[in-house]
């Protein structure tokens, strides 16, 4: 497996590497979603992003944290090293999962209509 063969220096960069994807990611998904909204409310949901956020890192660490103490439930007599293992691959595992449900949702939602689009398609059949 890969992880024997994890260095200190690796993880760092792999790290790095996913932050730097995390970040081109998530400010273009927040300027995207501010965009459908009146301008108005672009600071509720700004704020709206912010919060669920965090929400969602609080909650994805209690999930995870509880995944990989499954492993020490699933085989109680083992090895500390070997029942944090298991549980840290049922955690993987898990957000695999998580991600090609989240890939398939992307790939079959349809885009709507935002307010512009509306006004602009509005505007082009009166004339």
């Amino acid at each position: 497996m890969l992880a024997q063969h994890l260095s200190v220096g690796l993880i760092i960069g792999l790290f790095v590497l996913f932050q730097i994807g995390f970040s081109c990611l998530f400010n273009n998904a927040l300027t995207y979603g501010l965009q459908q909204l009146p301008a108005p409310l672009i600071g509720d949901g700004n704020a709206l992003f912010n919060t669920l956020q965090q929400y969602s890192g609080s909650l994805g660490t209690a999930i995870m944290a509880v995944l990989i103490t499954l492993g020490t439930q699933l085989i109680p007599h083992a090895s500390s090293i070997t029942q944090t293992t298991l549980g840290t691959q049922i955690a993987l595992w898990f957000s695999l999962i998580i991600v090609i449900g989240v890939i398939v949702l992307a790939l079959t939602t349809k885009p709507g209509l935002t307010g512009t689009d509306v006004k602009q398609n509005s505007n082009s059949t009166n004339h």
